[in-house]
C-alpha cells in the first residue's frame, strides 16, 4: 500500500501507512544528514542524549513512569542508521493502540506528545545538554564501538569498506570513530542538535490506526517553532567500477583469519536494478542455499562461515569469510569462481525457484511487523523508488530471467581484498567471536 504523503514544514514530510492488522501502533521520524567524519559521532550522540531526559520529565526514572502509565508505551528509541552515504538520525514509538485499551486510556495521544516532548523540548543546562547525561552516553556510544572492534566478524567488513571507499563518504562509520565520539562536549552535541533541527531534510512514517489527524496536529505543532531554512540535501556518489584490485593485509591477536571482497556493482536501486540484484545476491551467497555457502564452504570446506550482502544505494557488494590463515588463497579464488559461474548463465532451475521462494516469503514477511513496514517504505523514498508498492516488488521478482541475473554478474567488479591474518592458535582463543 503507498503511503499518504503530508508537507508539516520545510522538507517535512509525515507519511501515513494506514494498518488496522495490528494491535499497536508504529512511529518513527528520520533526519536525513550528510555522512561525514566531521560529524558523524556528534550526530550519533544527540538522540542518545535526547532520550535521557526533556523538560517535562527529566530523568529516565521519570520518562519511564510516564511510559508505564501509557502501557509501557516505547517513545524516544533513538534511531542512528546508515543507509548510502547517509545518516539518519532520530526516534522511534511503539504504543497499543486506543482500541484494546481497556480503562480508556488515551494511550495514542499520550504516546505522542511525549515523543515530542523528548525531540522538541528537550533538558538544557546553561545553553547545551547536561555534561552528566552527555558524558554516559558518551561512554555507552564508546563501549558500543569498541566492541564492534572486537567483534572481527563485523569489524573485518568495516575495515574493508574503509580501504575500498578511501575518500569516500561511505567509508565512515555510522556512529562516528572512537576518537571523535570521545571528544563530544555537550556543546558540540546540542550544536549538531540544533543543525539537524534546522537544515537536514525529514521524513516521519506512520504504521497503524488511530486518529491521524491529531498525529499530523501534534507533530506540525512541533515543527511549527523550528526555524527551517537553508536544508542540506543528502545523496550518495556511486563510483560504478573498480579499475584496480586494492590488496590489504592486517594481522591481528585471533585464530580465525577473516577474509572480505569489496565490489562494485556498476548499478544502484535508484536506476531500478534492485530486483535483479536481490535474485543475484540470494544465489550468489545470501542464503543457505547459495553458491558460496553450498561450494565454499560445504563441499570445499575452505572457510567457516562464507556470505555475501548488497548495498544498492551505494551500489557495492560484500563477501565475507571466516577461514584458516593458509586457505586464503584458495579460498579467494574460489569464491570468484563461483562468480564466474553466474556470470557463465550457470543457474540451476532449482537456484532460481529457490531464490523467488526465498525472497517472496522475506517480502511477505514486511507486512507482519509495523517497523518493518517503516523501513522498506523509507528505504524505497531515499533510493527514489517511493512509488512502489511491496506486491508489485515481489512481481518484479517473479519476472528476473536467468539471462538478466548473468548480465548483472558480468559488470560487478572486484575493487577490494582485505585479509585478516590470525596470529593465534585454535587453542588460544579465547573472545568466542570468531565462527558464524
Amino acid at each position: 500500500m503507498a503511503a499518504q504523503r503530508i508537507a508539516l514544514a520545510k522538507d517535512v514530510y509525515l507519511n501515513i501507512i494506514p494498518c488496522d492488522t495490528f494491535k499497536s501502533n508504529y512511529l518513527t521520524m528520520n533526519f536525513i544528514t550528510p555522512l561525514q567524519a566531521e560529524t558523524a559521532a556528534q550526530r550519533a550522540m544527540v538522540p542518545r542524549v535526547l532520550r535521557r531526559g526533556c523538560a517535562a520529565y527529566p530523568d529516565m526514572g521519570k520518562l519511564t513512569e510516564r511510559m508505564q502509565d501509557l502501557y509501557n508505551a516505547a517513545a524516544g528509541s533513538p534511531l542512528v542508521v546508515k543507509r548510502g552515504e547517509m545518516q539518519l538520525i532520530g526516534q522511534s514509538a511503539g504504543m497499543l493502540d486506543n482500541s484494546v485499551i481497556p480503562d480508556g486510556t488515551d494511550v495514542f495521544s499520550g504516546t505522542l506528545e511525549l515523543f515530542s516532548d523528548i525531540w522538541f523540548a528537550p533538558l538544557l543546562e546553561e545553553g547545551a545538554f547536561r555534561a552528566d547525561y552527555t558524558a554516559g552516553e558518551r561512554n555507552t556510544l564508546a563501549d558500543a564501538i569498541r566492541a564492534k572492534i572486537n567483534n572481527k566478524n563485523s569489524y573485518a567488513p568495516q575495515r574493508c569498506y574503509q580501504e575500498m571507499c578511501r575518500g569516500e563518504r561511505f567509508g565512515v562509520d555510522g556512529s562516528g570513530s572512537l576518537a571523535d565520539v570521545e571528544s563530544t562536549t555537550p556543546a558540540s552535541v546540542f550544536a549538531a542538535y540544533k543543525d539537524i533541527l534546522t537544515h537536514m531534510p525529514c521524513e516521519i512514517y506512520y504504521v497503524g490506526r488511530g486518529n491521524t489527524d491529531k498525529l499530523e496536529n501534534i507533530l506540525r505543532r512541533a515543527f511549527a517553532g523550528v526555524d527551517r531554512q537553508d536544508i542540506i540535501p543528502a545523496q550518495t556518489e556511486v563510483i560504478r567500477r573498480a579499475e584496480s584490485v586494492r590488496e590489504v593485509v592486517e594481522e591481528q591477536p585471533v585464530a580465525q583469519s577473516k577474509l572480505s571482497l569489496g565490489f562494485r556493482t556498476d548499478t544502484c536501486e535508484a536506476e531500478g536494478s534492485r530486483p535483479v540484484m536481490l535474485m543475484f545476491n540470494e544465489i550468489y551467497g545470501a542464503s543457505p542455499l547459495s553458491k558460496l555457502f553450498m561450494n565454499v564452504r560445504e563441499k570445499l570446506s575452505l572457510c567457516y562461515y562464507c556470505s555475501s550482502g548488497l548495498e544498492q544505494i551505494k551500489g557495492t557488494m560484500m563477501v565475507n569469510c571466516g577461514i584458516e590463515a593458509e586457505k586464503k588463497e584458495i579460498a579467494q579464488a574460489e569464491i570468484l569462481a563461483q562468480l564466474d559461474q553466474i556470470r557463465d548463465g550457470k543457474i540451476s532451475d532449482a537456484e532460481l525457484d529457490g531464490a523467488r521462494k526465498s525472497l517472496r516469503c522475506a517480502l511477505t514477511q514486511i507486512g507482519d511487523e509495523p517497523e518493518s513496514m517503516a523501513t522498506w517504505h523509507l528505504c524505497r523514498r531515499l533510493s527514489g523508488k517511493e512509488k512502489l508498492t511491496l506486491q508489485e516488488e515481489i512481481e518484479q521478482i517473479e519476472s528476473v530471467s536467468r539471462d538478466d541475473i548473468a548480465a548483472a554478474a558480468q559488470r560487478i567488479t572486484l575493487d577490494t581484498v582485505y585479509f585478516m591474518r590470525g596470529t593465534q592458535n585454535t587453542a588460544d582463543e579465547e573472545d568466542g567471536d570468531d565462527e558464524e
